[in-house]
């Protein structure tokens, strides 16, 4: 067990500076993938913050393909990706499975699903999604705000 915290944080450690060529091998040795959504996690969001959208939304696929349960922070960061590459379809499908989940209430989710519609230019889709957000934080308003901006001259 230590090992494999070890090793996952050693993997979120090059994943969060973009060393993305030193954290597949680390990947590899944790060996038994289907042990837990971080490792993947860490893949995901580590493609999905250098603007390697194609690239994290594969390996989201790969984890559904394996078996591994994703978790509440699988989610928004496959949302990013749908968002980076304007895909609404991906994103509903994605959206779909966070229902499916059980995760439909959380509002990290549910941020990042505004943000994701909002990307794709489904203003009304983002909108509907805010509107299910019981308790609003500061991320909630700037993801709505944000997505009304390129409206704003309209």
């Amino acid at each position: 067990m230590w090992v494999f915290l070890l090793t996952s944080k050693l993997l979120r450690l090059y994943t969060s500076f973009g060393y993305m060529e030193d954290a597949h091998p680390v990947f590899d040795e944790i060996g038994n993938h289907n042990f837990s959504a971080l490792a993947w996690n860490s893949l995901i969001s580590g493609y999905a913050e250098l603007g390697l959208y194609v690239d994290a939304l594969a390996l989201y696929f790969q984890t559904v393909e394996e078996g591994v349960e994703p978790d509440h922070f699988t989610f928004p960061r496959v949302h990013k990706a749908c968002g980076g590459i304007g895909s609404i379809q991906t994103g509903e499908a994605v959206h779909r499975h966070v229902v499916r989940s059980g995760f439909a209430g959380h509002v990290f989710i549910l941020n990042a699903l505004v943000d994701m519609y909002s990307k794709c230019g489904s203003i009304v889709r983002a909108r509907e999604v805010f509107d299910q957000i019981v308790y609003k934080d500061i991320v909630s308003w700037n993801s709505m705000l944000t997505g009304y901006t390129p409206w704003a001259s309209l």
